[in-house]
């Protein structure tokens, strides 16, 4: 009985074994498995991200350019309104100001209301030129060019305000005198460094329609109210300070012949009323 008994108990012992030995075999592979599986998943999910993130990138950008393309588009008159008020304010050195500017993309026109340039200092009238509206038509596919052509220009009810001061200077040879001249040649010192080219425009026609002219000569104190005719210029080449020379010199020299020719009129009728009254004091006397 003992032997029986001593044989059943050192049995027991190695099937235990064996179970214990085969169960923690099994528990590893299951643990790389499970190891593995999320990596991938990490891995998978990053690039999603990435994706994701460059995605939401492009559609930013895009949605960001439009709201500006759209802002240019639906505010484009009131920056032309700010770009004539400030070039034209530094260009003259007097106040320039502009009531509207409206534009037609398609049609390549553009309209600028209530344009009025201011005088310079040690002048009474408050101003040298008042243009109440002037019609531009461009031609569109010269806009990306080096020179913008301009098919037409016509400035309607334009004034122009004349005034010799006491000390015979005149506004509109000062604001002449006020503009820079612009470069017509280039240069040809090649140490030089490159300079920005400038913006240069072909104007084809030009048309002041008839207007009127204020003239105010202070050391004589004299007034005049004078229509203008029309001023037709063709074929304006160069940049805008080289046009806006010639233009205020046309201008200038037309308004003062006028207002001269009014002043010499009126002397001559002076003249004439005087000698009529010594021959009518002579007759008198005989």
């Amino acid at each position: 009985m003992a032997t029986k008994s001593s044989k059943k108990k050192k049995s027991k012992p190695k099937k235990s074994a064996g179970k214990k030995a085969r169960k923690p075999a099994k528990k590893s592979t299951k643990k790389a498995v499970k190891r593995s599986a999320p990596a991938k998943a990490k891995k998978g999910k990053k690039k999603k991200g990435r994706r994701k993130v460059l995605i939401i990138t492009l559609v930013a950008v895009v949605i960001i350019l439009a709201l500006g393309i759209g802002y240019v588009l639906t505010n484009l008159g009131f920056l032309v309104k700010m770009a004539i008020e400030k070039a034209g304010s530094q260009a003259t050195q007097t106040a320039v100001r502009v009531s509207g500017v409206h534009i037609s993309l398609k049609q390549g026109s553009c309209t600028i209301e209530g344009l009025t340039v201011g005088n310079p200092d040690g002048f009474e009238l408050p101003r040298a030129f008042s243009l109440q509206e002037i019609g531009v038509d461009i031609d569109p596919k010269s806009i990306t060019s080096d020179e913008i052509t301009i098919d037409d220009i016509v400035v309607r009810s334009p004034e122009t305000f004349v005034e010799v001061n006491a000390d015979n200077k005149n506004n509109l040879n000062e604001i002449k005198n006020n503009l820079p001249k612009g470069s017509s040649s280039p240069s040809k010192d090649k140490a030089s460094p490159k300079k920005k080219k400038e913006t240069r425009l072909f104007i084809r026609r030009l048309l002041f329609e008839k207007g009127r002219i204020y003239a105010k000569v202070v050391p004589m104190n004299k007034e005049y109210d004078l229509t203008m005719g029309a001023i037709e210029m063709r074929n304006l080449r160069g940049t805008p300070a080289q046009i806006a020379q010639q233009v205020i010199s046309r201008l200038t020299s037309q308004a003062l012949a006028q207002v001269k020719r009014k002043g010499i009129g009126q002397a001559k009728q002076r003249i004439r009323e005087n000698v009529k009254s010594r021959l009518n004091i002579k007759k008198m006397i005989k």
